[in-house]
């Protein structure tokens, strides 16, 4: 599957196209919409995601135009905005985006885009063990034949005293009961002793079947426990979409709990340097900026980048080039206070953000760690490193990425201006 992404932002077009290339979608970054619309000139694309505010064209005409393309008429259009108003809210659907997310609430975004990139696997591939309880021999010998040829693996009882024997022996994805059972548990008494259940087995998803279409009974089942009810007889395509929601949202949760605890680390450090990693800092860094703002300290945010990184690589190998990363991070680390954040944003760029540090404590500490970076041994190779410093003022209020911008800025006028070098860019010429 492929991506395009038009924005503006350097900040926002590395994080976007994180969130697409961990869900294996090849990505496109482009920063104005005419580049990307000479791109899809030449090549297609699955979905579109967007600035509201574009450099160079207003972003609903491009929407109008994307949706007057045969090409992109049908493609998913994404937006991101910081538009808060319901009115503006509703003239970006009414240019054609399918949905819109603020730039505040990109973990949304983020899980659009992996339940994008699922639907292509679900269409290709089912699987799920499912429990199935039904009194009809022959009802049972249909349902289940469908099922089957959907791939899915089923077990068939008549009864819940056997469903409630044989849930515990295996392990289930759903259970697909009828209302109607032999002996003396019913549909209805079966899901309640399920949710008794302790851990996964009370968690199990239910959906209860019934040729009973009363209102009353449905609501007794939900309350008893069923995820979710269907008349009989159900129609095969109806039945086969309930029954793949279900099971796909249970395995998704069985995923996310099985990589919890790993996940829960990935999420703060950076495998390589054992600093924080983006994720980290861009949850951070913004809480550090507001309570800054509340209890008017100073803060400084330092972006640190390695010079000519990519000769290293190149001429010593990627293992020398790890090594030189690994030793940079431990300086960093040695160099830092507790209250101090540092993190590996990507590549061989690193940012500290100091609180209760102002410009003349923040450029005394760059200064230092850019000799110690410069006096390292990496085993005869040269290492230098250019420096972006940007103060915030006790009690100013700024975002997050106008910060990290200024400071970026910085770090390109140092390599401008030769590198293994210290510049200053403070946040009154990004207000002006």
């Amino acid at each position: 599957m492929k991506a395009i992404v038009i924005e503006p932002s350097r900040l926002y077009r590395q994080m976007l196209s994180q969130i697409f290339q961990e869900n294996e979608i090849v990505v496109q970054c482009f920063e104005k919409a005419k580049t990307a619309l000479a791109a899809l000139d030449k090549d297609t694309t699955d979905i579109i995601c967007l600035a509201r505010q574009l450099p160079d064209l207003d972003s609903l005409v491009l929407c109008n135009q994307l949706r007057a393309t045969d090409s992109t008429r049908l493609k998913p259009i994404l937006m991101i905005t910081s538009e808060d108003a319901p009115n503006s809210i509703q003239e970006i659907l009414q240019a054609g985006v399918t949905e819109v997310f603020r730039r505040t609430e990109l973990n949304q975004l983020a899980a659009y885009i992996a339940e994008f990139a699922q639907q292509d696997w679900r269409k290709k591939r089912r699987h799920g063990h499912i429990l199935y309880i039904e009194e009809s021999e022959s009802l049972a010998l249909v349902t289940g034949t469908l099922l089957r040829s959907l791939g899915y693996k089923v077990e068939h009882c008549r009864s819940g005293e056997a469903a409630l024997e044989l849930f515990t022996q295996s392990k289930f994805d759903l259970v697909l009961t009828d209302l109607m059972l032999e002996r003396k548990l019913t549909g209805l008494m079966l899901i309640r002793e399920l949710r008794k259940l302790p851990g996964r087995f009370g968690e199990i998803p239910v959906l209860a079947l019934s040729s009973f279409d009363d209102p009353r009974r449905k609501v007794d089942l939900l309350h008893a426990g069923a995820s979710d009810y269907l008349a009989k007889p159900a129609l095969e395509e109806e039945l086969a979409v309930r029954v793949g929601n279900l099971i796909t949202n249970r395995q998704l949760l069985d995923k996310v709990k099985r990589q919890q605890e790993q996940l829960h680390e990935l999420a703060m450090r950076d495998q390589l340097t054992g600093l924080y990693n983006r994720h980290y800092l861009m949850d951070s860094g913004p809480k550090i900026l507001r309570q800054a703002s509340r209890q008017k300290f100073p803060v400084c945010m330092v972006i640190v980048d390695l010079d000519f990184f990519k000769n290293i690589n190149d001429t010593h190998g990627h293992t020398m080039g790890d090594l030189v990363l690994s030793r940079v991070a431990k300086l960093l680390r040695r160099c830092c206070r507790d209250e101090d954040l540092a993190a590996r944003f990507g590549g061989e760029e690193f940012v500290l953000l100091l609180p209760y540090c102002g410009e003349t404590d923040a450029l005394h500490k760059a200064e230092l760690l850019r000799r110690e970076i410069e006096s390292l041994n990496h085993d005869g190779i040269q290492v230098t490193a250019s420096f972006g410093v940007t103060p915030i003022p006790a009690g100013t209020v700024c975002a997050f990425e106008t910060v990290f911008e200024q400071a970026d800025k910085a770090v390109y006028t140092a390599k401008e201006n030769g590198r293994n070098r210290i510049e200053v860019l403070s946040l009154e010429t990004a207000i002006a």
